[in-house]
């Protein structure tokens, strides 16, 4: 099971659900987009695409999260080309 908090709140969610007697197998900090980024130009969307996927690539990153939008199509055309 999943649940979500503030970074903020972290110690203290951990702890209530302890006290809950829930267990606390990890925790993570992650971005959650708010807002989505459209994208209706292949070539910038084939452009966005090549940057996550170089982010990716690196030693240093753990996870890449992305906010981008785009017709199923344009992106079918983008991740092919």
């Amino acid at each position: 099971m999943d649940v979500f908090g503030s970074f903020a709140d972290l110690e203290a969610l951990q702890d209530g659900l302890r006290d809950l007697g829930l267990p606390v197998a990890g925790w993570e900090h992650r971005w959650i987009p708010s807002l989505p980024c459209r994208i209706e130009d292949g070539a910038v969307l084939a452009a966005c695409l090549r940057m996550l996927d170089t982010l990716e690539d690196l030693d240093d990153v753990r996870s890449v999260t992305s906010n981008l939008e785009a017709d199923d199509a344009l992106m079918e055309a983008a991740m092919a080309g």
